[in-house]
């Protein structure tokens, strides 16, 4: 079995997934990870120093979490905007990069019930969501090196199990 990476868009289902996975795998939460380091919500922690910073810091909190799944194995599960700063050590990751696919309508209304989420960049403008999500979703694309299916986070956690022991 090997570490891999967990990518898709805000509100794909990555945290679900990863919670029903904690039980059988080490799970990273970069966004748990960022919340816990800085003691904000990200979205606080934006709103207070700008998205710049937060990039910055999640960044670097990548590069350490990639070489702790180098070490041992671990299922990393970064935020979605992870793709658009960091696409070549993404690319050169030796892992599985599973992408968990959502339909954009889907991804909208499940982020509805959290406001918090939807401020973060700007996406409370459906406008401003919509072309986050055309652009990401090409990176998402890109990268994966497998794709789930659009269950439940049970499903995809089977799946997910089945392609890090493959690996």
């Amino acid at each position: 079995m090997k570490s891999a990476l967990l990518i898709g868009f805000r509100g794909a289902g990555k945290s679900s997934t990863a919670e029903v996975l904690r039980r059988s795998v080490s799970v990273i939460d970069l966004d748990r990870r960022f919340e816990e380091e800085a003691g904000q919500r990200i979205h606080e922690f934006v709103a207070e120093r700008g998205e710049k910073a937060f990039r910055a810091r999640e960044t670097e909190l990548l590069r350490g979490a990639l070489e702790e799944c180098r070490r041992s194995i671990h299922l990393l599960v970064p935020g979605g905007g992870v793709v658009e700063e960091n696409q070549k050590e993404l690319a050169a990751w030796p892992f599985p990069r599973i992408w968990i696919p959502v339909a954009m309508e889907e991804a909208w209304s499940r982020l509805q019930g959290e406001p918090d989420r939807l401020q973060v960049g700007g996406w409370h403008r459906k406008e401003v969501f919509e072309e986050a999500f055309r652009r990401r979703e090409v990176l998402y694309a890109r990268l994966a090196t497998h794709r789930t299916s659009s269950g439940s986070p049970e499903t995809i956690a089977g799946e997910i199990m089945g392609i890090m022991k493959e690996s």
